[in-house]
């Protein structure tokens, strides 16, 4: 499955973000901020540059949910995904676009959203695992997980 990962990188999936979501993802960072607090905030407060309209129907626990699927399609042998990861293997030269869109699409259909809502924060969480490494990325997600058992499928 890791070949799918090492095709990526940071600069690919920033592109696929609107300019204005990247500029102030960017001065968010600028500003001290590591990526984990800007989905934070962008799940909280999403007229920081996802959406304007319809954010009391926004899930505010929306970058916690995202994190805990990508963690099981990343990290684990979850069947939940085991036909997004079979899909994955079989891309030899994904582009973002297409790994976004497989990922996006299979993630919200779990969590019963649009795919355009949580692609952003696949792409944070894609760029974080970039930034650190697959496995470290894994390490820390796992750590970072409110003590309970695994999700069943």
């Amino acid at each position: 499955m890791d070949n799918w990962i090492s095709n990526i990188n940071e600069d690919t999936l920033m592109k696929e973000l609107p300019p204005s979501l990247v500029a102030t993802i960017r001065g968010m960072e600028t500003s001290g901020l590591g990526l984990d607090q800007i989905g934070q905030m962008l799940s909280v407060n999403p007229a920081l540059g996802l959406a304007t309209k319809g954010a009391k129907a926004w899930p505010n626990d929306l970058w916690q949910k995202t994190k805990e699927e990508l963690r099981l399609i990343i990290c684990t042998d979850n069947p939940k995904y085991i036909v997004l990861r079979d899909d994955l293997k079989k891309e030899t030269n994904v582009t973002s676009a297409v790994l976004l869109s497989l990922i996006s699409t299979t993630v919200s259909s779990q969590l019963g959203l649009a795919a355009g809502l949580i692609t952003p924060f696949v792409v944070l969480l894609m760029v974080t695992m970039v930034r650190a490494g697959k496995e470290a990325w894994c390490i820390q997600v796992q750590s970072s997980k409110p003590a309970q058992t695994e999700q069943k499928p």
